[in-house]
C-alpha cells in the first residue's frame, strides 16, 4: 500500500491542476474598460467591440431621447457578455439614490450580430432612460417599447409587421391599455412575452410619430411624480397628448395602426404592379405609382 501512495498522490495532484486549469479557464474572462462601461466578455476582441458600441450608443441615444449628452456615471456600468446561438436578449439592473443612477450592471447574451445590432442598443437606452428618469417607477411597458426602438431596422419592421398581423385580424389577441399599464413583470410565456415587446414598442411609436422622443421622455418624468395610479397616468396622457382617456389612446392607435397596415399593403401591391409589368424589360425600373385600393 505504502509503495503505491506516491503514485496516488501525483495522480491525485496532477488531476487537482487540470481541474483548477479548466476552471480558471472557464471562469476567466477578457475585460475592456471605456469611461462608462467595464464590460467582460469571451476575449478581447469582443470585449472592446462591445464596450465601444456601448459608449457609441449611450451619446447618440441620450441625444435622441434627452435633447444632450450624458454626464459619466458615478461608477461604470458592469456588462457580461456571453456568446451564444441564441436570437439575443439581456438584462440590465440598476440601482439608484437621491434622484441619481448610482450602479448599474448588465447580463446580455447572443450571436456577435444580434449582440451588436439589437441586444447592446436596446440594454443601453435601458441605461439611458434609467438615468434621464432615475425611479422604478416607470411602467414596464414604457421601458421596453422605448428599448425596442432602438433596435435594428430590420427587428422593428418584423415587430410592425407582428403587430398588424396579429391585432389587426384577431384584436382580442392584443391588451388592453388598461392591462398593459398594470403589467410589473415580463410574461413567461414566450409568444407573451414576444406579444408584449411588439404592442409596447408599437404604442410607443405612435407616440414618437404624434410629438417625437423628448415628449414621451416628458410625459414619463411627470407620471413617476404621481401616485402611479391609472387615473394619475391618465391625467399625465391628456396633458401632453389631448387623448380624453387611454380608451381614447387606444382607439386612436389602432386607428393608426390600421392606416399603417393600408399601407403596408398599397406598397406590396404596387410592387406586384411593377414585377409583372417590367417582367421583360431592361434597365433602369420606374415604379408604377396608381391610387392605393380601399
Amino acid at each position: 500500500m505504502s509503495a503505491r501512495r506516491p503514485d496516488n498522490f501525483l495522480f491525485s495532484l496532477l488531476v487537482a491542476l487540470l481541474i483548477l486549469l479548466a476552471m480558471r479557464s472557464v471562469g476567466s474572462a477578457a475585460t475592456a474598460r471605456t469611461e462608462n462601461f467595464v464590460v467582460q466578455a469571451v476575449d478581447q476582441v469582443t470585449a472592446e467591440g462591445i464596450a465601444q458600441a456601448c459608449e457609441h450608443y449611450r451619446a447618440e441615444l441620450a441625444q435622441k431621447w434627452g435633447g444632450k449628452l450624458l454626464a459619466p456615471w458615478d461608477s461604470p456600468a458592469i456588462i457580461q457578455i456571453r456568446v451564444d446561438r441564441s436570437d439575443g436578449g439581456g438584462a440590465t439592473t440598476f440601482w439608484t439614490h437621491a434622484g441619481r443612477v448610482t450602479r448599474l450592471e448588465g447580463k446580455w447574451q447572443g450571436t456577435r450580430q444580434k449582440l451588436i445590432n439589437n441586444v447592446v442598443p436596446h440594454e443601453v437606452l435601458h441605461t439611458v432612460l434609467a438615468t434621464l428618469v432615475p425611479t422604478h417607477k416607470v411602467p414596464l411597458w414604457l421601458h421596453e417599447g422605448i428599448a425596442v426602438t432602438a433596435e435594428s431596422p430590420a427587428e422593428r419592421s418584423r415587430s410592425r409587421s407582428r403587430v398588424i398581423a396579429s391585432l389587426l385580424t384577431q384584436p382580442t389577441r392584443g391588451l388592453t391599455m388598461r392591462e398593459l399599464m398594470g403589467v410589473k413583470e415580463h410574461p413567461l410565456r414566450p409568444d407573451k412575452v414576444r406579444q408584449f415587446y411588439d404592442q409596447s414598442h408599437s404604442l410607443v411609436e405612435f407616440l414618437m410619430e404624434r410629438a417625437g422622443r423628448q415628449k414621451v421622455i416628458a410625459w414619463i418624468s411627470e407620471g413617476v411624480r404621481t401616485d402611479g395610479s391609472l387615473g394619475a397616468w391618465q391625467a399625465t396622457l391628456t396633458r401632453h397628448y389631448g387623448f380624453r382617456d387611454v380608451l381614447d389612446f387606444q382607439n386612436q392607435w389602432l386607428a393608426w395602426l390600421r392606416q399603417g397596415a393600408k399601407t403596408t399593403r398599397c406598397v406590396g401591391l404596387r410592387r406586384l404592379v411593377w414585377a409583372w409589368q417590367n417582367r421583360s424589360a431592361r434597365g433602369p425600373a420606374h415604379w408604377h405609382r396608381q391610387q392605393c385600393p380601399t
